[in-house]
């Protein structure tokens, strides 16, 4: 059986140290290397197929960095042999691509006679090498953040350190009356429309937005705001008069109250809470905002970013009362009062017999 097999040495993946170039990836340092590789074709034609046939040859072809495709062609004189052959190429170095950058190319030999007409080839190998550096110090980056179509606020801030290792999350709070709407300047495409959102680590700027004015120009981001329409609160009481309840600003300003049914209007993105007070005879059963359920007065506080419905639910009192009359040591009274609350009058004229006792 023929066949054809290359080898190639060094092995196909190589690294390159260039530690100590420089004592940082910030100085944005540029140079180039050269490395080679060694191909090595080796052929065995079956003897009957090589007598048959004449003007055999051995071509080694190959890509590499600048070089679309090349190929060395040599004459074989025997059925049996091998043929090598070095291939070189120089490539950049910068600092901001070390160990992210990658150069190198594939290879394939094969024998072939024209009287024959057909070819025998070897499987692609394949050669790379990486610039790789150990212990060098890494840059902070700087990004500026503002605000676009409306006012609100940056954290953590508008000024903002990225690690080289990791990204920073950024969140725009909207004041009232304003809406985020996307993200634009030095953030991935994909990505725009989140708040808050993670930055990608300050190697991805280096690498892919890169260039060395990265370190005395700062990234920028702008978060673009649309001011927005106000938003009603209806609020209610059930059973009505039962109660009271108090649409409230964060800032303590009440804004609207009833005890039956009402409405305010505010700002989009104002935050504010509920408070409840019952009536005479009653007590808080519930608050109910938008199908969330609190048992105590006042709630949580929430940001108004649509519509929102409010319902304050009273319930009736209960007032227990218990009586223990014993009086010259004969006879036992203990009764249990609800009241709803009304006004309850006891008259104990006498003892009850043991019959009556009522436990």
């Amino acid at each position: 059986m023929s066949y054809v097999t290359l080898s190639i040495s060094p092995s196909g993946a190589r690294t390159i140290d260039v530690t100590g170039k420089k004592d940082s990836i910030a100085d944005c340092w540029k140079d180039s290397y050269t490395v080679s590789w060694t191909l090595t074709a080796t052929w065995n034609i079956e003897e009957e197929l090589f007598n048959k046939y004449t003007d055999w040859t051995v071509t080694i072809g190959y890509y590499a960095p600048a070089i679309e495709w090349k190929t060395e062609t040599f004459p074989i004189t025997s059925r049996t042999g091998s043929k090598s052959i070095t291939i070189s190429f120089t490539f950049p170095v910068e600092s901001r691509f070390l160990g992210r950058e990658q150069w190198g190319g594939s290879a394939q030999a094969w024998v072939y006679s024209p009287r024959w007409g057909n070819r025998i080839s070897s499987s692609w190998v394949s050669y790379s090498v990486t610039p790789v550096a150990q212990y060098l110090s890494y840059p902070t980056l700087r990004m500026e953040v503002t605000i676009e179509g409306g006012s609100g606020k940056i954290l953590p801030g508008t000024s903002i350190s990225i690690p080289w290792d990791k990204g920073v999350t950024i969140q725009v709070i909207p004041d009232p009356g304003y809406a985020f709407r996307y993200w634009e300047g030095s953030i991935p495409g994909g990505h725009r429309d989140e708040n808050p959102i993670t930055t990608p680590s300050g190697s991805y700027y280096w690498y892919y937005y890169g260039e060395c004015k990265l370190l005395t120009t700062p990234l920028h981001l702008k978060a673009v705001l649309v001011s927005v329409p106000p938003e009603s609160i209806d609020f209610y009481v059930e059973p009505e008069y039962s109660g009271t309840l108090t649409v409230v600003r964060s800032d303590g300003t009440v804004l609207g109250s009833t005890n039956r049914i009402g409405r305010v209007t505010v700002p989009h993105n104002t935050q504010v809470y509920f408070k409840a007070e019952p009536a005479s005879g009653y007590q808080l059963d519930r608050i109910t905002v938008d199908g969330r359920t609190y048992t105590s007065s006042p709630t949580p506080t929430i940001t108004v970013t649509g519509s929102l419905a409010a319902w304050a639910y009273f319930k009736r009192s209960t007032v227990k009362v218990t009586l223990n009359v014993n009086p010259s040591g004969s006879g036992n009274l203990k009764k249990r009062i609800e009241s709803r609350p009304i006004f309850t009058y006891i008259n104990l004229l006498r003892p009850f017999p043991e019959s009556q006792k009522e436990n």
